[in-house]
């Protein structure tokens, strides 16, 4: 097989999309569920943004360069969108 068939076959990245779905959990992880209003630490505002960098970089390292870009863009939006939500829904 030539070289740009055997890249155009190549799956995607496992380990991107792993990091990706933690991305997507711990910001589900810093709402508010029960209501009660205890502040959460603020080191977890940054584990979205860095599991999407993480993930990001493994898709570089494996030339996915789409996977990267979609890594890099869930990490850095997750955290807008979930505040623009929850003001949406629960109000000012």
């Amino acid at each position: 097989m030539e070289p740009r068939v055997e890249q155009r076959q190549r799956l995607y990245p496992i380990p991107t999309t792993v990091m990706m779905g933690l991305a997507l959990v711990f910001a589900l992880g810093l709402v508010d569920w029960t209501g009660n209003g205890v502040a959460k630490p603020i080191w977890m505002f940054a584990v979205p943004i860095l599991c999407g960098a993480a993930g990001s970089l493994l898709a570089l390292a494996k030339g996915a360069y789409g996977w990267a870009t979609a890594s890099a863009v869930l990490g850095l939006s997750l955290l807008p969108v979930l505040i623009i939500l929850t003001t949406l829904i629960s109000g000012p």
